[in-house]
């Protein structure tokens, strides 16, 4: 009897935690384009942001595994704009663990290589690149480097909590 109660709470405990998971699980942003394109406009920049159009040359220059990246009509479903070292970065991934995969290899990777050529070049701009936004929301991943990134942490919150809603 003890062994059954205790494999009942093991498995209540299991549902209970799979309920709790990441509220951005189901997340649909729509188009990654417009929604880069309105973090590009909410947040605030020292630099006009130019949107980059090959997108697959930004992904190997991003050494981000195309593999791990949902395509729309064949394309990259990413967004790239900026003016170096500022960025804004969405990567539709094909699920949220490619999603923190590409966070957690490839983007932190850029940051790095950043920091260390601003660290001599430019080294005003460190404070910037080192307080980054690099986050996942289910299967999509965020790099925003921009003059005032708890700001644009704030904005992508918000932008995301309005794609959930929008979406449910």
């Amino acid at each position: 009897m003890k062994k059954f109660l205790a494999l009942l709470l093991a498995l209540v405990s299991v549902f209970a935690l799979a309920a709790c998971g990441d509220k951005y699980s189901a997340l649909s942003i729509g188009s990654v384009t417009g929604f880069g394109q309105n973090l590009v406009k909410m947040a605030s920049f020292d630099y006009k942001l130019d949107e980059v159009d090959d997108l697959a040359f930004a992904a190997q220059q991003l050494k981000i595994d195309l593999e791990k990246v949902n395509t729309v009509d064949g394309k990259p479903e990413m967004f790239r704009a900026m003016a170096s070292p500022e960025e804004v970065l969405v990567v539709g991934a094909k699920t949220a663990e490619a999603a923190r995969e590409i966070a957690n290899g490839p983007l932190t990777d850029w940051v790095n290589y950043l920091r260390e050529g601003y660290s001599d070049y430019g080294p005003e701009q460190v404070p910037k690149i080192d307080s980054c936004v690099k986050t996942t929301a289910g299967r999509y991943a965020f790099l925003i480097i921009s003059k005032d990134n708890d700001a644009a942490k704030k904005t992508l919150n918000e932008l995301l909590d309005t794609a959930l809603k929008i979406h449910e």
